[in-house]
């Protein structure tokens, strides 16, 4: 696994996370694909750096706090991380937190992200790369 790949998907969450839009920004490629997992429920999805600044301002729209723990990330190849997480989002005013399991697909090319794709769970994530649990 190329250390320096994860290290940009950990960057690239933990900005996510924090609602840090300069290093979500320096983590993606100019022309990126970015989804989150709502898209996957709703469509859509972001398109370049312009887009990640939109990514970030959805989610920090949505829930007071993000919470995101890294369970593990798995080697997919020189250009790909998987990240196993699990989340604990805190919605405004009187929202409940949710707190749920997901995976992101990382894809990267010359130190930064081209696509981001969340998966609704591990085991869909890892199959996605043909691996497995």
């Amino acid at each position: 696994m190329s250390q320096e790949n994860v290290e940009i998907a950990r960057r690239m969450i933990r900005a996510l996370e924090q609602g840090d839009e300069v290093t979500l920004v320096e983590c993606c490629d100019p022309n990126c694909d970015l989804m989150l997992p709502r898209n996957l429920l709703e469509g859509g999805g972001y398109k370049g750096q312009q887009g990640a600044r939109q990514m970030l301002a959805d989610v920090h729209s949505t829930w007071e706090t993000v919470t995101v723990e890294i369970i593990r990330d798995v080697d997919a190849s020189d250009d790909r991380v998987v990240q196993l997480t699990r989340s604990t989002n805190v919605g405004k005013g009187d929202a409940p937190a949710v707190t749920y399991m997901y995976a992101y697909l990382y894809k990267l090319r010359d130190g930064r992200v081209i696509s981001f794709r969340p998966y609704p769970s591990h085991a869909d994530a890892l199959e996605a790369v043909g691996l497995t649990e």
